[in-house]
């Protein structure tokens, strides 16, 4: 078989395994349409809007920023450590592997996972939500730093090192 054969009957594979598993899991594109009478009729319930809701939901708009602005600088001041310490070029495997671990760990978990775990910790309420927020945050920023950190230029880190600088004074410069 050539390889441009090879190529063209991926897409069909794909399709055949898709159509299977579409099957097996008794998905049917009518159960979509049949559900769309229930779309509209959540619009015209929507309509017209209920304006004694604006103040409630200015209030819960201004929380939900302020607990997207406290998790994300809770979680960036958290990963950015982490992110050194998974970092190839300036720590042992000894400490970049469990620190990948861990950052994997937390990465694995969605958000809406972490904000269950922490209201079951804590409660409902903001607090919880400040948490989740920088839980996520850890584990994706942990990561997009610890990968930027070792695409710098090793000769800077390099002529550092030689000078018998610390590991904290070579982080810090």
């Amino acid at each position: 078989m050539s390889r441009h054969t090879f190529y063209k009957t991926i897409p069909l594979l794909l399709v055949i395994i898709s159509l299977l598993f579409a099957f097996d899991l008794n998905l049917h594109p009518l159960q979509l349409i049949r559900g769309l009478p229930n779309l509209w009729a959540l619009a015209l319930e929507a309509m017209p809007p209920d304006l004694n809701l604006v103040s409630s939901a200015t209030i819960s708009l201004i929380e939900t920023i302020e607990i997207a602005f406290l998790g994300t600088l809770l979680g960036a001041a958290i990963a950015l450590p982490f992110s050194f310490l998974a970092a190839r070029n300036l720590f042992p495997q000894q400490v970049t592997i469990p620190a990948r671990l861990a950052l994997a760990g937390i990465r694995t978990l969605p958000a809406l996972l972490w904000a269950l775990i922490f209201v079951i910790m804590i409660g409902l309420g903001p607090y919880a939500g400040v948490l989740a927020t920088a839980a996520y945050t850890i584990g994706y920023l942990g990561k997009l730093h610890y990968e930027a950190i070792e695409g710098l230029n090793p000769s800077p880190l390099e002529a550092l090192s030689s000078i018998g600088t610390t590991k904290l004074q070579l982080i810090r410069f």
